[in-house]
């Protein structure tokens, strides 16, 4: 699990803060710090800074980045000692220490030597303690300036360095030599693309960029900033979970509320087709309650209508002039719904007439060859009026007699 988290880079991030710190005998500090951030591949550079004080990271910085960190200065010391010596650690430098009271770091120069640096636990727990207090994880820490192994790729085969504090020489891209730089003035700088890194923040760069990298050729004795490492992973993969889960659940919410809104929508329609069938249902049974009350009413006057209807029905169209074009014959129309049963009462002896006529001569004339029967007792005209066509529309009523 954890080599896992390590390689992930979702997790791991794509900002990483290279801080380089120089331990001055006055117990100040001389601080470099410097933002990297990679897009689509490239390194960028964000933020370039210096200061003097430890407790301006959190004004300066967000607590979120992760810290590679370099001490030296004042209490850290160098040597270098050939890889075949049997007593290359703390009994080489400090005879008679306890090797539990310092940190130790080894780096492979080319051929057989090796570069080793330590420093007293208590002055770099006391430093990395004021950077963790203010909320940043230390993933990794160097002495001394060897982090630039992590440019080698931007490094000439065989060069010398002349950074502040120290000169480097290079010799196929491995570090052969490291010499102090009396002067404490250096010369030399990175280009990145279209971005100058300056001599006082190299150091610093090449620290952020061991988070790209997998440069393992540093080894320190001890693993303190392996917890850091551990808690940042494991809080960045709590925020990667967090972030993809409060997405999965408003995914889920938008697709819900889309679900809602058709069913709703179709809730709706279902609900106004239900409302106009009941109203359609509604005229059905009101239309066969009134089919059924003319059914008994023609049933109890047999002589009456069966009998007279056809002829009455039969003699009115033959009368019909050329003028005029009937759209309605109604036998004993309906006069009303009485209001306390669902009956119906009916005009009887009277025939309904509508239709279109060409002018009024025309109905004056149907009029007149009407009458000359005797079953027709008299004509109304109940209205005539005009319509957008050349033809007005016209009702009659007609009263026969008994």
């Amino acid at each position: 699990m954890t080599s896992l988290l390590r390689n992930i880079n979702i997790i791991k991030g794509q900002k990483a803060l290279g801080v380089s710190i120089w331990l001055r005998p006055d117990s100040e500090y001389e601080i470099h710090s410097v933002l990297v951030q990679t897009s689509k591949s490239k390194l960028h550079v964000e933020k370039k800074w210096s200061q003097s004080e430890l407790n301006e990271f959190s004004s300066s910085f967000n607590h979120n980045v992760p810290v590679y960190l370099s001490l030296d200065g004042s209490g850290v010391l160098h040597k270098i000692v050939n890889s075949t010596d049997d007593n290359l650690l703390i009994e080489s430098l400090l005879p008679g220490a306890n090797i539990d009271d310092f940190i130790i770091q080894e780096v492979q120069l080319t051929g057989d030597k090796i570069l080793v640096s330590i420093a007293r636990r208590e002055v770099v727990e006391a430093v990395t303690k004021k950077i963790n207090d203010q909320g940043f994880y230390i993933l990794k820490i160097f002495l001394g300036p060897l982090s630039i192994t992590s440019v080698n790729e931007l490094l000439e085969s065989d060069q010398e360095i002349s950074l502040p504090h120290y000169n480097i020489s290079i010799i196929g891209k491995d570090i052969n030599s490291i010499k102090k730089n009396e002067t404490k003035q250096g010369v030399f700088s990175l280009s990145l693309e279209s971005e100058e890194i300056e001599p006082d923040f190299v150091i610093s760069f090449s620290n952020s960029l061991h988070h790209f990298t997998s440069c393992n050729r540093i080894k320190l004795n001890d693993d303190f900033t392996d917890i850091q490492s551990l808690n940042y992973r494991y809080k960045k993969l709590s925020q990667v979970v967090g972030s993809s889960v409060l997405i999965l659940v408003f995914i889920s919410l938008l697709i819900n509320f889309f679900l809602f809104d058709y069913y709703h929508n179709k809730n709706l329609l279902a609900k106004n087709e239900v409302e106009t069938n009941k109203e359609l249902l509604s005229r059905i049974e009101d239309l066969k309650k009134r089919v059924q009350t003319t059914r008994e009413y023609i049933i109890s006057n047999p002589f009456e209508t069966n009998r007279l209807f056809p002829y009455f029905s039969d003699r009115i169209v033959k009368e019909v002039p050329k003028g005029i074009t009937l759209s309605r014959l109604t036998l004993f129309p309906l006069q009303k719904k009485l209001p306390t049963n669902d009956s119906y009462r009916f005009m009887k002896d009277k025939i309904s007439i509508s239709g279109y006529a060409a002018s009024s001569e025309f109905i004056d004339y149907w009029i007149r060859s009407l009458k000359k029967y005797k079953w027709v007792k008299d004509i109304a005209i109940r209205s005539f009026s005009a319509t957008d066509s050349e033809l007005a529309r016209f009702d009659l009523k007609i009263e026969i007699s008994k």
